[in-house]
């Protein structure tokens, strides 16, 4: 299938090289025909921004509502002729050998030196979210994924670098605003309810992370982490905020050596003071309770149990049942 060069539609003579002047102006986002504003070069990008160009042979494609572009549409396949070749449709390459001088020095400075740079300003006046990328892929397809962005950081030769996937920052510079590194939301648009499966992937959920090695023996250090920069510190490490999770917030099937590690110097190893626990630990065929008032003819006990009284005294603090005969074998000691 071949593209066409159509602007609202109508075909266009045959390219010239002033024509792709022109379309590299308006791929700018009419950028070089607001700043200068003088000479030829402001007549050669109004040919684009003037109306919106089309380079399409295909459907144009949406994930919630329709949005025509203002510069320039880029679209290939539909439903009935889809796309068959292999390739991207669109490809940019960068190989660079940077003095970090060009950068005024900052190494890492990645608007120094991007393949792709995207840019989106609110103004005060704005009343949107202010978005500079969206992407979304979307399909029918069996015995594979629907991907919507693919991001590999890979270090290679004698590099001694961090190979990062993504890097994701929010930031907020002002001290009424919020801030948030990154938001990632799983969406079950069915009437079925999503299951956790011990042993697999299951129906899914927000966030997955998985190792991948050359070697078995060759594993990974962690799978999630928590650091800081220049001392500064997260005020609560993990959080299930109220109502988000329904049956467990931590759970490990994954036979490791250790389930949990407490490292390090802390004021309290396991708080449990301000939740409303029936059984604060349970174990194979016994159970540790607490709460207030005797447990006599008033607690369950399933197995073997013991039962520590928040408001009791002496001989009546402790108390164990050897029986398991519901509410009652309860002796204080």
């Amino acid at each position: 299938m071949t593209n066409t060069f159509r602007r609202r539609g109508l075909p266009f003579p045959r390219p010239s090289i002033f024509f792709f002047l022109a379309l590299g102006s308006g791929f700018l986002g009419g950028a070089l025909s607001r700043s200068i504003d003088v000479g030829p070069a402001k007549a050669l990008a109004s040919i684009v921004t003037a109306t919106q160009l089309w380079t399409q042979s295909g459907s144009s494609q949406f994930q919630f509502n329709s949005w025509p572009a203002q510069y320039w549409e880029l679209s290939q396949g539909t439903s009935s002729q889809p796309n068959t070749n292999s390739g991207p449709l669109f490809k940019i390459s960068r190989t660079e050998a940077l003095d970090p001088a060009s950068c005024n020095g900052n190494k890492v400075d990645n608007e120094c030196n991007a393949a792709l740079a995207v840019y989106s300003v609110g103004t005060p006046g704005s009343g949107m979210q202010t978005n500079a990328l969206f992407a979304a892929a979307k399909g029918s397809v069996t015995g594979t994924d629907v991907v919507a962005a693919s991001l590999i950081g890979d270090v290679t030769g004698f590099g001694t670098g961090i190979g990062t996937g993504a890097y994701i920052e929010g930031r907020r510079s002002t001290v009424t605003g919020k801030l948030v590194g990154a938001e990632i939301r799983a969406a079950n648009i069915t009437d079925r309810a999503g299951r956790y499966f011990s042993n697999s992937f299951g129906d899914g959920g927000a966030l997955w992370l998985t190792a991948a090695a050359k070697q078995p023996s060759a594993t990974i250090g962690f799978g999630a982490a928590l650091g800081h920069v220049a001392g500064a510190q997260f005020t609560t490490g993990f959080a299930a905020t109220a109502g988000s999770v329904s049956d467990t917030t931590f759970r490990d099937d994954s036979s490791s050596a250790t389930s949990i590690a407490v490292n390090g110097r802390h004021n309290t190893g396991l708080d449990l003071s301000g939740a409303a626990i029936t059984t604060p630990i349970k174990l194979v065929g016994a159970s540790i309770l607490t709460g207030i008032g005797s447990p006599v003819g008033r607690i369950a006990c399933a197995g073997r149990c013991i039962y520590l009284r928040t408001d009791g005294g002496a001989n009546s603090t402790l108390y164990v049942n050897e029986t398991g005969g519901g509410t009652s074998g309860w002796v204080a000691k």
